[in-house]
Order: structure tokens, then C-alpha cells, then sequence
């Protein structure tokens, strides 16, 4: 039973305000009522409701927030009203000029974080809001423990600064109310004149009212001409569901208001609903309780987690209205108390599952990535081309910042661009860089051969493009100077966006892939950020000229308090919202989501600049207003459906005690949804699920005819792929298969004469789906950026540094004795890594690692100590050193001009040493950077590392005919990282050696031979050539005919470290198709 209090109420009352107010509306009597209720979206649908008959003017119904704002400007006060933007930037200014010891104790250089600025500013409107001048919060100061004290006087500075530079020219929307009360108060007779005719103010919804609201109404109804009615939803039985309301009860009698004994729903002989509740949820019960049976209405469900919500909410909507087609999608209603926590993801689920929706969230301006794409670009200027910076300012869709390239392209550029030169920061620094970056390959370019010719090039066309790219970028950040004024600033960042061709960015949006509503997002987001410029330039800030950096600042500081909203669209789509914008609306089905301990209700979540006994009033407070919000939305719909997830992130989650408070005075029904992958049976409610779901099932399944107009095109095409990826089929063209007749014959004239390099026939051994994307489709992976050595680098530097050293060794016939020429290949070592032109601190370490210091041994030493020495000592001598083969341009040096044929495929290559013993013949050695090598498994057995083999069969081609294939002693690799030098007693890993006619596979420079298990290892070198042979011919055919599946290697092995994981899906294939066939069994 409401309650109803008067005050010069002469009158009867009605019991229906909303029915009184449509009356007085359609009789054309003029509006001799003002109706006041609790949200702005209350606002505009009783606007709605009652202009939809009938054309009218603005009507007189307000919020009290609305009204205050009506009255004030009607009396025309002589200041401006602010902004929270402008609030934000205020607080800032005094927060940088006061410093206040709180916010500022670890120095003044560290700024005051966005998110405390926010709250400082929150707190100021809250305290404004319910009435607390500066001068009142000194009193809360001096009730305060000594531990606050500091803290609250930093805050009450702020506070009052702030108050005394809003001064008599500005005004905040929370100060609003507080100025209306004071006019009121001080010339009632002015008030009087604005009434001029009876007048009847309605008010409801509400369940308390703020200090300065209250006073509001007081001052109304004062005046003679006013009658005031207010009804509360409110029952006096139940003091712990309406204990605010019994508050707000007292607070208007203590004004004036009398309560008025109204006939209530209790009397009738059918209470209503809201009632029968409002007596019993929440209260002590008193002897044995009778349950109400709402078992027609009302449905609690359970879901796994919270993702599971919208997913059961959309299902349940699509039986709604496959049960009554007629269903208005604007009558139903998802509601939550945390909206944030769910409005995206109903977005993407109801737009999964084909349903409308108006989804009514609130954003921050500092939160629209077209807005933080326009600052970030300006900071561009501010932080010199910060690489990090550069590459944030650039990162954005909306920007186009290049004439000559599309704006991915040119991120790509930029990218690969800083990835050369190791950018960090500084324009001129990263001009200076390139040129000197491209002087260095165009040395380089000469002695390359063709492979490595093509990609020098194209690094140097990265490098001049980037140049211009960052020209480009330079002119147009020059709109902006260092200093400007508030309209320069305005002016310079309209014309920017206007350059950046924002506007064609937000209009062009691909509309079939895009949801309409974020076109209409980035416009109200673009307009809002315009009218926070315009506002600062209305405002004038005495027009002071500040520096770009402090402007953006200032900017930062308005964005976050900057909130924008998508339109809401009448009529359409589902309605998803916060519980407490739903108050005085109704709708045939409501959901409400989140029902979780914790979230609704919600965590009390201390104000830091209340003082500590302030807090626990508000904390006791809080409870009670939440559960009358809870009330107030399950009473208000013909159909509710209460939904709570058991975990969230893995973590269980306990059900909100209002649904352990309803449970205990109703029969309600609990429902445990399961998940399509959970279920049993099979129920598709969108094209996704389809897909997905259609592996699981049997071969013979086939879509009705009935379905085929609802559905994609392509859809049995969906359901083809997905079978053949999720069971790994290898014949399918989904798994890697090309069959189509052109493109393999194309594949035929690309690969049949191709020349391939070692290091391709690994890379094909190991993946052919890694060789198809990177040496077929030429797909670039993302280039990493280190500012100091990469791993390849140093592992080219060390080759270069050796290289250099064994030839300038042959030059001076020295081969046979080099152990003791540590000074000469520190030598060589210094010239190369010159060549890298890298300024940096830590490139010096790396340097001093490889070179060697006074008080420690570098890279170099090692090497010389613990290689070549023991090799010397075994009787290997340095013969050949890079020796190419198949490169007609190599580097100077000994090789081979004509490629190698291997079966029927011609191979290229460089051998990064060869060794030759009086004795026992050649030995081949591979450098590695890495501690750990391949072992003869990976080599020989597996053939995943096929490299060392490719150059066996390579050398003993190119002997044929000059020397014995007995020659051929081994293969092995030399360890060039330094913990390994430094700790192994032998660096130098054997694979195999030639002992006697027969293979030994051992790793030892001098160790004896191994007997192994493995039947399928070759015994002499003939067979492994043999082997070697049949192995490249056999994976190069499968690449001609088309066959590119993934690695059935091991993952470690193989995928670990391969750029282009992201790309393909071999966790997926492997992590799905046990258990989708499992489940597919149980469908069945």
C-alpha cells in the first residue's frame, strides 16, 4: 500500500498520479501541474506516452535535478554553468597548484593519477549533492581520527578552492539546486510571480531524497499557490525492506507534509503483488510463514558462469517470441545492477543471435578509441615520436595520417622501420638513423647473393618509405604550436581531424560487418569531445597561452569526467539497462542478471575522503536502498526471470541473499541451464552454434528445406569446413590440401625449377604449412623491436667476426697456429659490431660479452680457448670458410657457382665452416647461438633438422670425381653461446662421424662409437645419402602436388617459436578433436 503525503493539498488526492497528470494533460486545461520523477528516462517515456495522441509542447515533467535547472534559468542568474569536463580540468589546476601533501608525497614531478582526479572530482559533486559545504565537512574534520586528519584537510583545501574559484561567475549542476534554494528562500514574492496560477505538483518513484532535494521541496511548497502530493511506495509493516522510506516519511513531515489515509490494495480482496511482498520480503518472520506461489510468473535460473547469461537470455527471448511471434521485443526488458560488467557482452551475443537490442550504456570519453586516437596523435608532438607513442598514435583505423600509403600499410612500414634502426625516441634521431641504417645495407648490398640481395632491398625501400611517412606526420602536427590558446587549441584540433580524415573514417565503416550503433557511438563520442573544446573557449580561461602538453593534460583530466550515451532508439529492440533506470517502468518480461553476493548487493566501497564514521553511516544506509530497488523492479513486470552464475574466472560465486530472501517467502522455480556443449539435446538458435555443433554430429545429418531461407548462403560450406578442421582431415583443401587445377599448376611452375636453400628444406620438413605461408604467400610476421642485440644479430655478428678472422688468418698462412690470436679477432670483432651503429647502453654490455674486458673473458676468447683449441689438438684444421654453393653472386671467398641437385631438386646454401683432418677427411660444422643443439634423432631419425645433412650431401656431390667419398668424416655443431663455453667441457656436438666405412653416432669430438636401437638409422654414409636424397624429393613432390598440412611434430619442437602460430590452427585441431568426437558419441 503506497504512501501518500500532502501538503496544501485541498483537494482530494488521487491514488494514480501518472493518471491524474494524463488527465490534466488531454483535458487542455494548460498545465496547471508540475510532475516530478527519479530518472530522466522516466522523463522521456512519460513525455512519450503522453504526446503520442495528442501534440503538445514541452511538458512539466522533470526530475527535481531538471526542475532546479528549469527554475535557474528561468530567473536568469548571472553565471555560467560548468561541465564535469571543466570540473576535471579545475581540480587538476588546483591539485598542480596547491600540491597538497596527500597527492603529492612522493614529489612533485609524479602527476596525480587519472582515476584519483576522478574521485577527488566525485567526491566534490557527491558532497554537493547532499548538501556539505566546505564549511560543514571542517566539522566531519573534527570528529575525525588523528589518522584521517591529514588527509581530510588536504581534501577540504581542495574543496574550498574549488568552491572559491567557481566564484560568482561559474556554476557546477550540483551546485544548481543549492543556488535555486537560496533564490527561493531569499525572494519567495519572486517565486510567487513565476507560479502566477495555482499549481499542483505530482512526485514519485523516489525512496529517499537528498539534503538540498528536500530543501527544494520545502521551499515549493511554501509557497501558497503550490499544492504538493508525494507518494512513496511504501508499506508501514516491513521496516527492513522500507527502512529509507520511513526516513523520508519523517523528513517531509517535518516540513509540513501531512500523510494522507488512502484506501489501499491491502483492503481488496486480491492484494496485488507488490503488497504481498512488500510485507513479507526481507522482514522477520512471524510464526510459520505461508509462500506465495509464483510459480506462473517468476523463474530463477542457474548458469556455469557469467558469460552464460546473455548467452541463456537470448535463447530464452527466441522461444518467446517462437511461442508468441506477436511479442513486442521493446516490452522485454535485461537488467543488472552493473551494467558495465555486461552491456558488451549482450552486445555481441545478441548480435550472434540476430536479436535487436537497445542497449542504453554509459561511456567516458576517455574510454572511445577515436577520441584517445586524436590525443594520442597530438602526444606525438609532445613526446618526440616516442616509439612507443609513435606507434599508439598510428595503431588507430580512424586515422589516416599518409597520402601515399593506406594507413595498415603504413603502420607496417613504421613498425619494420623502428625494428631496423632500433628506434626509441627523438624525429631528427630516427632521420638520422635511417640514412644511416640504409648506407650500412647499401655497403652490404654489393656482396650479397641473390636471396639476401632481395631482402636487403627491400629493407631499404622500408627504411625511404618510412622517411616519408614521417615526414608526413611531421607536417601535420605542426597545425599545433608549443603555446596556444584556448581557440587556437579548439581551431587547431578541428582542423587536424578535419586533415586526419576522421569524419570519412566514421562515416565509411563497413556497416555489414559493423553494428550500426558504433557509427552513431564515435559521432556522439566526436561531438561531445567538440563541445568540451567549445566550452573551454566559452569559458575563456582569461584566453592564457599554455604549453600543447599541459593542454593535454588539461584534456585528459576533462575526458575521464566526460560521460556520453548511444541514443536510445523508442520501440526497438530488447531493452538492456541498470536496475535504476528502470524505476516507474514496466514490461511483460524482465530479466535481471548478476544475481551474485558481491555484485547485487554490491560490495560497499569506502568514500577515502569521508571521514571513517561518515562511511559507516552510508554503509549501513546502502543495503536498504538496494534491496528496495530490488523490490521495486520485480514488482513491476508481468514475467521475471532471475538469473546467477556459479563461477566467475574459475572462481565459485555465492547467490545473492535476495534471492535467498524471496526464496524463503515464494515458490519459485529454479531452472540449471546448461551450455550447448553441455546439453543433451540440441536446440540451434543461431548460425554459429550450427557450425560448431555440427561436427559433433552424424555424417547423414542434413538441414531441412523448411530452414534454408533463414540461413547464410555459404552455410553448408561453414559446416563442411568446420568437420574437416576440428577432425583433422589431411585430404581436405580446409587442412592445408590445395586441389584446385590452377593453382596447381601454378604451384607446379613456382616450385618444380625452384632453387631451394637449406634452410628452406628445413623449414618444409618441419611444416609445410610454416613454408606455404612464408615462402609461397610471402606472409611477413610482425617484427619484434629490441633496442639493443637480437639473437639473430648476434649469431650474424659472430659469423661475420669469424669469417673475417679465418680469412685474414689463410691471408697470412697462420691456419695451422691460431689459437694464440685472441687480439686479431677482437679485431675483427670490433669492426663488425661498428657496423651496427647502435647507441645504447646495453649494446655496450653486449659488446664487452663478446669482445672480452680486463676482468672478464668475452665470446671471442672462449671460442678460441675452447674450440678451436680442442679441435686444433685433435688435428682439424680450418679449410673452407662460408662456402656457398648454387649462388652465382656469394661472397668472395671459396664456392661453388651452380646450385646442387639433390634427386630432381636443386638446392643452395652456405657452409659456415669446413674442417679437414690429414686422416679421417672433412668435417662440416654449423654454428649455433643456442646452449642447446639438435641431436642426431632430430637430424638423422626425425630429419626435423635436415640442414647439416643438405651440406653432407652438397660436399660430397662437389667431390665427386676430385676426392673419395670416404672423405667424408662427420657433421657436427659449434656452440657459440658463452654460458655454454664457459661451462661445457666440449662445445663442439658431433652428429655423426665416419669411423671405418660404418656411421657412428656420438657427440664427443674423440669419443668412442654408439651402439642404438633404431633399426631405421642408416650404417654407412652411402645409405644416409641415400636416405638424405629420397627425404628432400619426397617433401618437395608433396609441395608441388599441393600438400601443405600442419606439423605433426612435436609442439615444443616445432611450433614453440614459430612466428606465425597465431595464424594456424594446430592447438585448436589438436586441444578439439578428442573431445568433439567424444561428444559427437554421446549426441548420437
Amino acid at each position: 500500500m503506497p504512501t501518500i503525503l500532502t501538503k496544501n493539498f485541498n483537494e482530494e488526492v488521487p491514488t494514480d498520479f501518472l493518471n491524474e497528470v494524463i488527465r490534466r494533460t488531454t483535458g487542455r486545461k494548460g498545465y496547471d501541474y508540475v510532475y516530478i520523477v527519479p530518472t530522466r528516462r522516466r522523463v522521456r517515456e512519460i513525455q512519450r506516452e503522453l504526446t503520442q495522441n495528442y501534440v503538445f509542447g514541452v511538458l512539466p515533467v522533470y526530475t527535481l535535478e531538471l526542475f532546479a535547472t528549469a527554475l535557474f534559468s528561468q530567473f536568469n542568474f548571472a553565471k555560467k554553468i560548468i561541465s564535469p569536463p571543466i570540473q576535471g580540468m579545475i581540480v587538476r589546476k588546483i591539485l598542480s597548484d596547491i600540491q597538497p601533501k596527500y597527492f603529492f608525497n612522493r614529489g612533485t614531478s609524479v602527476p596525480v593519477p587519472p582515476g584519483t582526479l576522478k574521485k577527488v572530482v566525485d567526491q566534490i559533486s557527491y558532497l554537493k549533492e547532499n548538501g556539505i559545504t566546505p564549511e560543514d565537512y571542517n566539522a566531519f574534520i573534527k570528529t575525525a581520527g588523528e589518522s584521517e586528519q591529514a588527509k581530510l584537510k588536504d581534501f577540504q583545501r581542495i574543496y574550498a578552492e574549488y568552491q572559491n574559484r567557481l566564484g560568482e561567475k561559474f556554476i557546477d549542476a550540483s551546485g544548481i539546486i543549492e543556488t535555486v534554494n537560496k533564490f527561493i528562500r531569499n525572494g519567495s514574492s519572486e517565486f510567487d510571480r513565476w507560479v502566477n496560477s495555482p499549481l499542483v505538483f505530482f512526485a514519485e518513484g523516489f525512496y529517499s531524497f537528498k539534503k538540498p532535494e528536500l530543501q527544494l521541496i520545502g521551499n515549493i511548497s511554501r509557497s501558497h499557490k503550490v499544492s504538493f502530493a508525494v507518494k512513496l511506495d511504501c508499506i508501514p509493516e516491513n521496516e527492513e525492506l522500507f527502512k529509507t522510506m520511513y526516513e523520508t516519511v519523517k523528513e517531509l513531515k517535518s516540513i509540513g507534509f501531512e500523510e494522507k489515509n488512502q484506501i489501499g490494495e491491502d483492503d481488496q480482496r486480491s492484494p496485488k503483488l507488490s503488497v504481498l511482498l512488500g510485507k513479507k520480503l526481507f522482514n522477520k518472520p512471524r510464526g510459520e510463514i505461508k509462500k506465495i506461489n509464483l510459480s506462473e510468473n517468476f523463474l530463477q535460473v542457474r548458469v556455469p558462469n557469467i558469460y552464460c547469461e546473455p548467452e541463456y537470455v537470448a535463447q530464452r527471448i527466441k522461444d518467446i517470441l517462437a511461442e508468441n511471434p506477436s511479442q513486442q521485443l521493446s516490452r522485454i526488458c535485461v537488467a543488472s545492477y552493473l551494467p558495465q560488467n555486461y552491456s558488451q557482452l549482450f552486445r555481441e551475443v545478441f548480435n550472434a543471435y540476430g536479436i535487436p537490442a537497445n542497449i542504453t550504456d554509459r561511456y567516458t570519453l576517455d574510454t572511445s578509441e577515436l577520441i584517445n586516437s586524436i590525443i594520442s596523435f597530438i602526444d606525438l608532438r609532445v613526446r618526440d615520436f616516442e616509439r612507443e607513442s609513435l606507434f599508439r598514435a598510428t595503431s588507430s583505423d580512424y586515422i589516416t595520417f599518409s597520402k601515399s600509403f593506406e594507413p595498415r600499410k603504413a603502420r607496417n612500414i613504421l613498425l619494420r622501420a623502428a625494428a631496423l634502426c632500433k628506434f626509441e625516441r627523438g624525429l631528427s634521431y630516427f632521420f638520422k638513423t635511417i640514412e644511416s641504417k640504409i648506407a650500412i645495407l647499401n655497403k652490404t648490398l654489393e656482396d650479397a647473393d641473390v636471396d639476401r640481395k632481395r631482402s636487403i632491398q627491400k629493407d631499404i625501400d622500408t627504411l625511404q618509405s618510412a622517411a616519408k611517412l614521417l615526414t608526413e606526420i611531421n607536417e601535420k602536427l605542426q597545425i599545433l604550436s608549443d603555446d596556444l590558446t584556448p581557440a587556437e587549441l579548439r581551431n587547431g584540433i578541428m582542423r587536424l581531424v578535419k586533415e586526419l580524415h576522421i569524419y570519412e573514417s566514421i562515416t565509411n565503416i563497413d556497416t555489414a560487418n559493423v553494428p550500426v550503433d558504433i557509427i552513431e557511438k564515435d559521432s556522439r563520442a566526436l561531438s561531445k569531445f567538440f563541445k568540451v573544446l567549445d566550452e573551454i573557449v566559452e569559458l575563456g580561461f582569461n584566453d592564457e597561452r599554455m604549453g600543447l602538453s599541459t593542454w593535454l593534460d588539461n584534456l585528459r583530466a576533462a575526458l575521464s569526467a566526460t560521460r556520453y550515451n548511444i541514443r536510445q532508439r523508442h520501440g526497438y529492440g530488447v531493452y538492456v539497462t541498470a536496475l535504476d533506470e528502470i524505476r516507474g517502468l514496466n514490461f511483460d518480461y524482465l530479466f535481471i542478471v548478476g544475481l551474485t553476493e558481491g555484485e547485487f548487493p554490491s560490495r560497499y566501497e569506502p568514500e577515502i575522503f569521508l571521514p571513517v564514521q561518515k562511511q559507516i553511516d552510508n554503509k549501513e544506509i546502502k543495503p536498504y536502498m538496494q534491496r528496495h530497488l530490488f523490490y521495486q523492479a520485480i514488482t513491476a513486470s508481468k514475467n521475471v526471470v532471475l538469473i546467477y552464475p556459479d563461477q566467475k574466472a574459475q572462481v565459485q560465486l555465492p547467490r545473492s541473499s535476495f534471492l535467498d530472501a524471496l526464496e524463503a517467502i515464494a515458490e519459485i522455480p529454479l531452472d540449471d541451464y546448461k551450455s550447448e556443449s553441455e546439453s543433451k539435446s540440441i536446440n540451434l538458435y543461431n548460425t554459429q552454434q550450427a557450425v560448431s555443433l555440427y561436427p559433433a554430429l552424424k555424417d547423414d545429418v542434413t538441414l531441412s528445406e523448411k530452414l534454408n531461407p533463414f540461413l547464410p548462403l555459404n552455410i553448408q560450406r561453414c559446416f563442411i569446413s568446420e568437420r574437416a578442421r576440428i577432425h583433422n582431415d589431411k585430404e581436405s583443401v580446409f587442412n592445408g590440401r590445395i586441389s584446385s587445377k590452377d593453382s596447381l599448376d601454378s604451384l607446379k611452375t613456382l616450385l618444380q625449377e625452384r632453387v631451394y636453400s637449406a634452410s628452406q628444406i628445413e623449414t618444409l620438413a618441419q611444416c609445410a604449412f610454416r613454408f606455404f605461408t612464408e615462402r609461397i604467400l610471402l606472409v611477413e610476421p610482425q617484427p619484434k623491436i629490441d633496442s639493443i642485440f637480437t639473437p639473430l644479430e648476434k649469431g650474424g655478428a659472430l659469423h661475420k667476426t669469424l669469417y673475417k678472422f679465418y680469412n685474414e688468418m689463410k691471408t697470412r698462412s697462420n691456419l695451422e697456429n691460431i689459437t694464440n690470436e685472441n687480439e686479431v679477432l677482437k679485431m675483427c670483432g670490433m669492426e663488425v659490431l661498428s657496423d651496427f651503429a647502435i647507441e645504447h647502453k646495453l649494446f655496450e654490455v653486449e659488446r664487452d660479452t663478446i669482445i672480452g674486458t680486463d676482468y672478464a673473458k668475452g665470446t671471442l676468447d672462449l671460442f678460441l680457448q675452447n674450440v678451436q683449441r680442442n679441435l686444433s689438438e685433435e688435428g682439424f684444421t680450418p679449410e673452407m670458410f662460408e662456402f656457398t654453393f648454387g649462388m652465382p653472386t656469394a661472397q668472395k671467398g671459396p664456392g661453388y657457382p651452380n646450385s646442387i641437385e639433390i634427386g630432381n631438386v636443386k638446392v643452395q646454401g652456405r657452409i659456415d665452416r669446413i674442417d679437414k683432418h690429414a686422416q679421417k677427411g672433412y668435417v662440416i660444422f654449423d654454428y649455433k647461438l643456442s646452449s642447446s643443439t639438435p641431436n642426431f634423432k632430430a637430424v638423422v631419425l626425425r630429419k626435423t633438422s635436415p640442414q647439416l645433412l643438405i651440406y653432407l650431401l652438397a660436399l660430397h656431390t662437389l667431390l665427386k670425381g676430385k676426392e673419395n667419398a670416404s672423405d667424408l668424416y662427420g657433421i657436427a655443431y659449434i656452440t657459440l653461446n658463452r654460458n655454454a663455453l664457459l661451462n661445457e667441457k666440449n662445445p663442439i656436438k658431433f652428429i655423426l662421424r665416419n669411423e671405418k666405412g660404418g656411421i657412428v653416432y656420438s657427440q664427443s669430438i674423440a669419443g668412442s662409437g654408439r651402439t642404438t636401437s633404431y633399426e631405421s638409422l642408416p650404417k654407412t654414409i652411402d645409405e644416409l645419402l641415400n636416405q638424405v636424397t629420397d627425404f628432400v624429393s619426397s617433401i618437395v613432390q608433396n609441395a608441388i602436388e599441393g600438400k601443405f598440412n600442419l606439423t605433426e611434430l612435436d609442439y615444443q619442437e616445432v611450433c614453440i617459436y614459430c612466428p606465425y602460430k597465431e595464424a594456424c590452427r594446430i592447438s585448436v585441431v589438436r586441444t578439439s578433436a578428442e573431445s568433439i568426437e567424444s561428444e559427437g558419441q554421446d549426441l548420437n
